[in-house]
Formats: structure tokens, C-alpha cells, sequence
């Protein structure tokens, strides 16, 4: 054997024991080489193929790879944040009741709207958007879409109505949300706020009001 076949062989065994291998092991933590390999994943299949001149290995390239990272985490947060908020008020559409009082439902749609309308002039806008409800939700009772009871929930006449008319269902429940919002003070109404949900819950009612009362069969 020669010397030069000698000192192949003793660098062989070298590499492959054990000892060697443990001091090249990757002992950084899961987050750093799960950073490391998103950063490559970026520059080989996004940055190289944008800028054909890129370095990926540079600082620049670390500092643009950084804020692309940071730009999509941020966007994840928000995302989680919107379905947090999304939960919460659901669970809130389960427990409100619209109607808290028993002369409430002897009222029709259009004396609701009166209320609305004067509350309106005096400023009040929680109260006038919560007439403005309370006239959708008697227009939808009058035309036989559902049937309104002290007792029930919003989310209980969302499940309703969507048996019967989705659109319609989606309608109140973006107006329900919108006035638990505002009823529960997480959100202080302003004029603008209050024209704007005035003008599309009208609009809705005008579009119930001109539909053929439903018959027994639940058929309209």
C-alpha cells in the first residue's frame, strides 16, 4: 500500500466516525434552520428568478428576504386576527335577542321606521339603527319569511331565513353584526356609518315589502 493510498483511507475513517459527524451536526435551534430554509426556498425559486443578477447570499439579499418574511407573517397575523373577530361576533349574534320587549312586536315595519326617523333628527343613531333592525326584522315576520319571538336570537333568524332565501340570510347577517357592533359599543356609530347602513337596510326592506306574502307551504 502506498503512502498516498495510507493517508486516503485513514481520512475516510476520519469522516465517517462518529465524533466528526456530532461536531457537523446542525445543533441550531428548529426556528433558525426553519428560517434558513424559507430564506433559501425565497431566493431559489422567487428573488433569483426575478433579479438574475441577485445574491442571495449577500446582506442586501438577507435584508430583502427579511422584509418579504416579515410583510407575509404580518399578513398571517391579520388574517388570524379577522377570524378571531369573526368568531367573537358570532358567538355574540347567538346570545342577542332584538327584541327586548313584548310591545315591540305589536308594532308594524313602518312605525319602526317613524322611530328610526325621529330618533335620526334628534341624533340619536344607535337608537334610530336599532328601529331600522327592528323594521327589517318585522317586514321579514309580516311576509311570513320567518316568525319573530322575544325569545329568539339574530343567529336564530339567520338560520331561518337561510333555509328559505340565502341572499336574503347573508343580507342580515352582515346587518346583524353590523348592529350588535354598534349596540354592544365596539363600534361608535357616525353619521357617515349611519347613512350608509340606513340606505342598504332600506333598500332591503323596499325589496321584502314588494314580495308576495308566503304561502303556508313555505313557498313564496
Amino acid at each position: 500500500m502506498t503512502y498516498a493510498q495510507h493517508e486516503q483511507e485513514q481520512l475516510e475513517e476520519i469522516l465517517s466516525s462518529r465524533e466528526y459527524q456530532i461536531y457537523y451536526e446542525d445543533h441550531r435551534s428548529l426556528l433558525e434552520r426553519a428560517w434558513d430554509r424559507i430564506r433559501d426556498w425565497i431566493n431559489e425559486n422567487i428573488l433569483e428568478k426575478i433579479l438574475s443578477q441577485f445574491d442571495s447570499t449577500s446582506n442586501t439579499g438577507n435584508i430583502v428576504v427579511s422584509i418579504i418574511l416579515f410583510i407575509l407573517a404580518l399578513l398571517i397575523l391579520l388574517g388570524i386576527i379577522a377570524l378571531v373577530m369573526t368568531f367573537v361576533r358570532k358567538r355574540k349574534l347567538r346570545h342577542y335577542r332584538p327584541l327586548s320587549q313584548e310591545a315591540e312586536l305589536d308594532w308594524g315595519y313602518p312605525e319602526h321606521l317613524q322611530a328610526a326617523q325621529q330618533y335620526e333628527l334628534e341624533g340619536e343613531y344607535t337608537k334610530a339603527s336599532r328601529h331600522h333592525f327592528l323594521a327589517l326584522l318585522l317586514c321579514l315576520n309580516q311576509k311570513g319569511w320567518l316568525q319573530a319571538q322575544q325569545w329568539k336570537t339574530n343567529l336564530e333568524y339567520y338560520l331561518e331565513l337561510k333555509k328559505g332565501d340565502p341572499e336574503t340570510a347573508k343580507q342580515f347577517h352582515q346587518f346583524a353584526v353590523f348592529f350588535e357592533k354598534v349596540m354592544y359599543g365596539e363600534h361608535a356609530i357616525t353619521p357617515i356609518d349611519y347613512q350608509a347602513f340606513k340606505q342598504e337596510i332600506n333598500s332591503l326592506i323596499e325589496s321584502v315589502s314588494s314580495q308576495p306574502q308566503m304561502k303556508e307551504t313555505g313557498e313564496r
